[in-house]
């Protein structure tokens, strides 16, 4: 590819699964809770979706629910 040249990548914003203030309906902000039993059943769920997504690259926040939910992508 020159540069200049259009390339076609395709982005996915994927929230991180839930948590225990989530099923609360409580704001959580930047706290450092991690996944709910639920939200980690969920984000295993969506990794297996994902495995043949074509996926070259996953980007988080530090936090330890999206680090978490970055994670149950197949390595």
């Amino acid at each position: 590819m020159g540069v200049g040249q259009p390339v076609n990548k395709i982005v996915y914003f994927v929230r991180h699964g839930l948590i225990r203030s989530n099923e609360k309906d409580v704001y959580a902000g930047r706290s450092a809770e991690q996944l709910s039993k639920t939200g980690k059943e969920r984000a295993e769920q969506l990794g297996r979706e994902m495995r043949d997504w074509g996926i070259e690259l996953i980007q988080t926040s530090p936090l330890k629910r999206t680090v978490q939910t970055a994670r149950t992508y197949p390595q």
